[in-house]
């Protein structure tokens, strides 16, 4: 009787620890790039999936319910980059709120991070990056989908 509890509750743990393992939340970094020539292009951490890069406009990375997304700023020749903030344009609200702005990291630079809510399987949103290269503020309006596991 003590050796049928004992397995029991081992697969219980088993079962959790699958779980929980196998749909552990995963960072994004999406870094938007200044070229030399002022042209832009966007670049996205290994662990991401590029939907759609044919334009700024376009761009398009999967995410998933409870992952978090950072946003930051790069130039070619050092100029400053902050990403000031995300501002929510239209599909389904995957953040908690419709800004979110940019707070100073561990270096000078502005970055914006946020965490996709839950519910939002199998949805797309669109989202405008309000950044500043040296005083000189801009916009770009990008797009992210949420994915189902």
């Amino acid at each position: 009787m003590e050796s049928n509890l004992k397995t029991t509750v081992l697969s219980i743990l088993g079962l959790f620890l699958i779980t929980f393992i196998g749909y552990a939340q995963e960072t994004y970094t999406i870094t938007l790039i200044q070229n030399n020539d002022g042209s832009f292009h966007f670049e996205s951490s290994d662990n991401a999936t590029v939907l759609n890069s044919s334009s700024l406009k376009e761009y398009t990375i999967l995410v998933y319910e409870e992952d978090e997304v950072i946003w930051e700023g790069l130039t070619m020749n050092d100029e400053e980059f902050d990403i000031d903030e995300i501002n929510y344009v239209r599909g389904n609200k995957i953040f908690q709120n419709d800004k979110i702005r940019g707070q100073r990291g561990n270096g000078d630079k502005k970055e914006v991070k946020a965490k996709v809510k839950k519910n939002k399987k199998n949805v797309d949103y669109t989202y405008e990056i309000v950044f500043t290269i040296n005083g000189n503020q801009q916009s770009i309006d990008p797009k992210l989908k949420v994915g189902e596991r």
